[in-house]
């Protein structure tokens, strides 16, 4: 788990999010949110700009209903768009 993911996973409201690493892309986010809760892409950018270095915070960010997932429950990062 790296500082991104950690970041995200101490908030509550956002309990599963994948950052794909792409090399000379910006850094893009896909949070896993439930249907009741209050979650946008704003809060997110702006959770994360409070806790992180620059080059770590999310310039996209994309809700998702469910992110992919390894046999053993990890984010499979390199099935994630980007």
């Amino acid at each position: 788990v790296d500082a991104r993911d950690a970041t995200v996973a101490r908030n509550t409201k956002w309990p599963s999010a994948g950052f794909p690493t792409t090399p000379g892309k910006a850094v893009a986010a896909f949070v896993s949110v439930e249907p009741d809760q209050d979650v946008t892409a704003k809060k997110l950018r702006t959770c994360t700009r409070d806790r992180l270095a620059t080059c770590k915070c999310p310039r996209h960010v994309d809700l998702v209903d469910e992110l992919p997932r390894t046999s053993s429950g990890r984010t499979l990062r390199r099935a994630l768009p980007g």
